[in-house]
């Protein structure tokens, strides 16, 4: 369940409904909330050793695909969809071998044009443009008015798996930072048990920090419908769906200021902005949001007007024309 695997069971019960046949490949000994819906929506399992069949067409997902992109581009069209930011530069630069499913994918799917022109650039010399996609992600508007804010302290709410490149204990550093505030720090997200000190210092204010673990989107939006402020201070993001999430319900966001959020996300017009890792900057603007109602007001209603963009309806056309050229 992480914004990557969400946007993918999108498209795949998009294509279900389209009268397509398609089957998913989770990643090995992995099962989360997403394996029931996928079951719901008419979406088989594939074993993890399959056969390509004719008239088969591959969508790998995300970066740590491209093993698969190499070994199966020969036997069967295949859509790479990309999803990481600035991240990706040092995996390849870990595992330079990856780099061959640039050449190998017959459509590559990148969330925004920042990834083609600043990130990866140097991955798709030679690469023709024609296939290369920009598909920002897409989320629908809530179907019901946000039910009305429980009563309690500002809830400050985080959404992303637990480990060190989303930074989730910068945010529990920034809450120790402001002991004058009545503040919840709401986590949800699969904790994954590489963030050191994270579990001592979420235990050690259990007053102020509340963990759901891992939870199906649609409970997640409960936790989100009732925050106060969203915040991702991430070290590397692009385009995360949390945050479009965040804005559809007109929740101002705390942000790391970072390339991926270039053009959309605006320090001061629909979120707040901090460098990446100054923890100070980021207890600061969590108390401005905290604390100032008209901030938070003013904040929300631009990032519902940002979020507004991103329709599902308009990421489904855009995967589809970029599908239809592999047929």
């Amino acid at each position: 369940m992480t914004g990557a695997g969400l946007l993918l069971f999108r498209y795949g019960a998009h294509l279900v409904k389209r009268g397509h046949t398609v089957s998913v490949m989770p990643r090995p000994n992995d099962v989360g909330p997403l394996e029931a819906a996928y079951a719901a929506a008419g979406v088989s399992r594939t074993p993890e050793r399959t056969e390509i069949g004719p008239g088969t067409i591959l969508i790998c997902n995300t970066l740590m695909s491209a093993q698969l992109v190499i070994q199966c581009a020969a036997h069967a069209p295949v859509m790479w969809w990309l999803h990481e930011g600035e991240v990706g530069l040092k995996i390849l630069a870990e595992a330079p071998g990856m780099a061959a499913a640039f050449g190998r994918a017959g459509a590559i799917v990148l969330p925004t044009p920042v990834l083609r022109d600043r990130i990866y650039r140097s991955y798709l010399i030679g690469v023709p443009e024609d296939r290369l996609a920009i598909v920002p992600p897409g989320v629908d508007p809530p179907s019901q008015p946000r039910p009305a804010r429980l009563p309690g302290p500002v809830r400050v709410v985080a959404i992303g798996s637990i480990y060190p490149r989303k930074r989730p204990i910068d945010l529990l550093r920034a809450l120790a930072m402001l002991p004058d505030l009545e503040m919840e720090l709401h986590f949800v997200g699969r904790d994954h048990g590489v963030e050191p000190d994270f579990a001592t210092l979420a235990a050690a204010d259990p007053r102020r920090v509340r963990l759901h673990g891992e939870l199906a989107n649609e409970q997640a939006l409960q936790v989100l419908d009732q925050a106060d402020v969203f915040a991702l201070p991430s070290g590397s993001e692009c385009m995360p769906v949390s945050t479009i999430e965040a804005g559809i319900r007109g929740i101002p966001a705390v942000l790391s200021d970072l390339p991926g959020h270039e053009g959309v996300w605006r320090h001061g017009q629909n979120c707040l902005m901090h460098p990446v890792g100054d923890v100070p900057l980021l207890a600061h603007m969590v108390r401005i949001l905290a604390t100032d109602a008209a901030t938070r007001r003013r904040l929300g209603a631009g990032a519902l007007q940002t979020a507004r963009r991103f329709r599902t309806d308009a990421m489904m056309a855009r995967l589809d024309l970029a599908l239809t050229g592999l047929a």
